[in-house]
C-alpha cells in the first residue's frame, strides 16, 4: 500500500470511527494492518475501537504493539494506561502513563488517572503527587481537586481536603459530588453547620444522590437531630433500598432514641442484603443486649471476630451469670485478649462483683492506679497561662454533645489538639509528658501489663471539653489508649464541691450488678490539676448544676507499632 493510499483508507477509517460506523471502521482498519503490520498509528486506533467496544484484552494488545514501535506516541500511551487500568492490571498501568506525562506534562487526565491508580495500589503519597500535577496543569480541573480531596479526607486529614474542594467550587458551584465532599470533610472537622449546608446544596442539585442523603443524616445526626437524620436516611433508602450504610445509620440513630425494636428491623435488612456484614450485625447484637435477650446477642457476638465483639460477649455471660463459661474463655491467653481494654474492664468488675481473681494482665485493681498533680506547680504565672490557653482553645471548632460520645450539655472538639501544637498547646503537652515521667516512676503495689507493658512509642490524641449548666459525662472508658488523663483549666466553685468531680467506678456499660457495694472515687478538681489513670477504668463526671463552665483538655495515650 502506497503512502498517499495509507492515508487516504486511514483518513476514511478514522472517519467512520468518529462517526460510530465502528464495523466500517473496524473492516478499514483491519485491512490496512493485513498490507502493513506494523502501522503504529492504526493500531492505535484500532485498539481504542476495540476498547470502546468492550475487547479490552485485544485493545491492550495492539496498543502495547502501537507504543513498542512509535514509543512517543504519548496518546497511545494514555490510551493503554486507561486499557490496562479497565483490566484491573494496575500495576502494568503505571508505566504507560507515567510515559504519558513525561511526554506531555500537560495531559491532566493522565495525571489524574495515574493518581487513582496509585491510590489502588495503596500509594497515598505518589497519588496526591499525581492529582496535585493534574491541578498545577489545569487548576480549574474539578475531577482532580474532588479526588485530591477525597484522597485527603479518606487518610484522615480532612483539613487538608477542604480548601481543594473549596477551590473546586469557585469554578463548579452546581457539582453535588463537591458539595458532597466538602460536607463530608467539614463534619469530620467538627464543623457541622457547615457541613449541613453543603451537603443540603448536594441534595438540592442532585435529589437522586443517594450517597448526600446518607452523608446528610450522618450530619444530623452528629448534631442530634434524631428525627431529621432518620428522614434523610429514609430518603436515601427510598432511592437505593440496598444502601447498607443508609440502612446500619438508620438503625443506628433509631438505637439512640431507645427505639431497639425499630432499630433491630433496620439492621435485619441489612443483613438480608448481606449476611456478613459486620456493622449490622454488631448493632443487632447491641439491640438484643440492651433488651436483655443476652443469649441472642452472645450467639452474634460469637460470630464476630473482632476485639470488642470479644467482650461484649463476655459482658454477656456475666449478664447471664454464666461465670463458668466466663472464666473459662479466658484460660487460652493471646496477644489481643491481652490487650483489649474492654475485656480488662469487665474482668475487674466481675472478680470485685464476685470475689474472684481477675485473670486479665493489664490493670486488675485500677482505681489504685489514680494520680492527681499540681500540674503548673513550677509555672511563675499560672493564671495568665490559662487564660492564654483558654483563649486558643475556644478557637477550635467544638460541636455540641458530639454523637457517639459521653458529653451532656457540652461542647467537644475532634481529638487533634496536639497533632501540631504551637504556644500554650505546646507547653500544656511538654507539661502533660513530664507528669507522664514522673507517673511512671512512681512505685505500685500490682505487677501488671498497664505498667510492666508501658508502651515505648506512642502518641497523645487531646481535645478540649467545655460543659455548661446541667453538663456531665456518662460513665466511659478509652479502649484504644493505655494511660487517659485531664487536665483541669476551669472548674466550678459552688456550694456543692462534688459539682464537676470526676468519678471513677468499676462499674459502666450497663453492666447487671449482683453487689451495691462497688467501689467509686471521686476527685475534686481545682484549676491546673492533672489527674492520670489506666484507660480501662470508667469515669464521668458529675453534673454541674451552676452557670460557671467547666474547662478541660482531655487525653489519650495511645500505643504506637513497634
Amino acid at each position: 500500500m502506497q503512502t498517499v493510499e495509507l492515508e487516504q483508507a486511514l483518513n476514511r477509517a478514522f472517519q467512520h470511527h468518529n462517526a460510530g460506523q465502528w464495523q466500517e471502521a473496524e473492516a478499514l482498519y483491519r485491512h490496512i494492518l493485513e498490507t502493513v503490520p506494523d502501522q503504529p498509528q492504526t493500531l492505535h486506533l484500532l485498539g481504542l475501537l476495540c476498547f470502546q467496544t468492550g475487547k479490552r484484552e485485544a485493545a491492550a494488545e495492539l496498543l502495547a504493539k502501537a507504543v513498542t514501535i512509535l514509543p512517543e506516541n504519548a496518546e497511545a500511551l494514555f490510551h493503554l494506561g486507561v486499557t490496562l487500568q479497565a483490566l484491573g492490571r494496575t500495576d502494568d498501568a503505571v508505566a504507560p502513563y507515567l510515559r504519558a506525562v513525561t511526554l506531555e506534562p500537560d495531559n491532566v487526565e493522565a495525571h489524574n488517572n495515574l493518581g487513582a491508580v496509585y491510590e489502588d495500589l495503596n500509594r497515598p503519597d505518589d497519588a496526591a503527587a499525581s492529582y496535585l500535577a493534574a491541578l498545577a496543569a489545569k487548576p480549574d480541573y474539578a475531577g482532580a481537586a474532588l479526588n485530591l480531596a477525597a484522597l485527603y479526607r479518606k487518610h484522615g486529614r480532612p483539613d487538608a481536603a477542604v480548601p481543594h474542594y473549596r477551590a473546586a467550587l469557585k469554578t463548579h458551584s452546581d457539582n453535588a459530588e463537591l458539595h458532597c465532599g466538602l460536607g463530608q470533610a467539614l463534619t469530620a472537622l467538627g464543623q457541622i453547620d457547615e457541613a449541613l449546608s453543603s451537603l443540603r446544596r448536594a441534595v438540592e442539585l442532585k435529589p437522586d444522590y443517594t450517597l448526600a442523603h446518607e452523608k446528610l443524616g450522618n450530619a444530623l445526626r452528629e448534631q442530634a437531630q434524631f428525627e431529621e437524620a432518620c428522614e434523610s436516611y429514609r430518603a436515601a433508602l427510598a432511592i437505593d433500598p440496598d444502601h447498607l450504610d443508609a440502612r446500619v445509620n438508620l438503625g443506628v440513630t433509631l438505637q439512640e432514641m431507645e427505639r431497639f425494636e425499630d432499630a433491630a428491623a433496620q439492621h435485619r435488612k441489612a443483613l438480608s442484603i448481606a449476611p456478613d456484614f459486620p456493622s449490622a450485625r454488631h448493632n443487632l447484637a447491641h439491640c438484643h443486649w440492651k433488651r436483655g435477650r443476652y443469649d441472642e446477642a452472645l450467639e452474634i457476638f460469637d460470630s464476630l471476630d473482632t476485639p470488642t465483639a470479644d467482650a461484649r460477649a463476655l459482658e454477656c455471660l456475666f449478664a447471664m451469670q454464666d461465670f463458668d463459661r466466663f472464666y473459662k474463655r479466658q484460660q487460652t491467653e493471646s496477644e489481643r485478649w491481652r490487650g483489649n481494654l474492654r475485656t480488662a474492664a469487665i474482668n475487674a468488675f466481675a472478680a470485685q462483683q464476685l470475689a474472684r481473681n481477675d485473670p486479665h494482665p493489664y490493670c486488675r485493681h485500677p482505681l489504685d492506679f489514680v494520680r492527681a498533680y499540681d500540674a503548673l506547680e513550677a509555672v511563675p504565672d499560672a493564671a495568665g497561662y490559662l487564660g492564654q490557653l483558654t483563649n486558643l482553645l475556644e478557637q477550635q471548632t467544638a460541636v455540641w454533645e458530639p454523637f457517639g460520645k459521653s458529653t451532656v450539655a457540652g461542647f467537644q472538639t475532634p481529638a487533634v489538639l496536639f497533632d501540631d501544637p504551637t504556644g500554650p498547646l505546646e507547653t500544656l503537652r511538654g507539661l502533660i509528658e513530664d507528669h507522664i515521667a514522673r507517673y511512671r516512676a512512681e512505685r505500685f503495689d500490682e505487677e501488671c501489663d498497664f505498667i510492666d507493658r508501658f508502651p515505648a512509642r506512642y502518641t497523645l490524641n487531646a481535645w478540649y471539653g467545655k460543659l455548661v449548666k446541667g453538663g456531665h459525662r456518662l460513665s466511659h472508658i478509652h479502649p484504644s489508649g493505655w494511660l487517659s488523663g485531664v487536665f483541669y483549666i476551669q472548674c466550678p466553685q459552688g456550694a456543692d464541691p462534688d459539682e464537676g468531680a470526676i468519678e471513677f467506678s468499676l462499674h459502666g456499660y450497663g453492666y447487671p450488678v449482683l453487689d451495691e457495694n462497688h467501689p467509686r472515687h471521686r476527685h475534686r478538681p481545682k484549676n491546673g490539676d492533672l489527674v492520670l489513670f489506666p484507660s480501662s477504668l470508667f469515669h464521668g463526671t458529675v453534673p454541674i448544676e451552676m452557670e460557671e463552665e467547666r474547662l478541660i483538655v482531655a487525653f489519650d495515650l495511645v500505643p504506637l507499632a513497634g
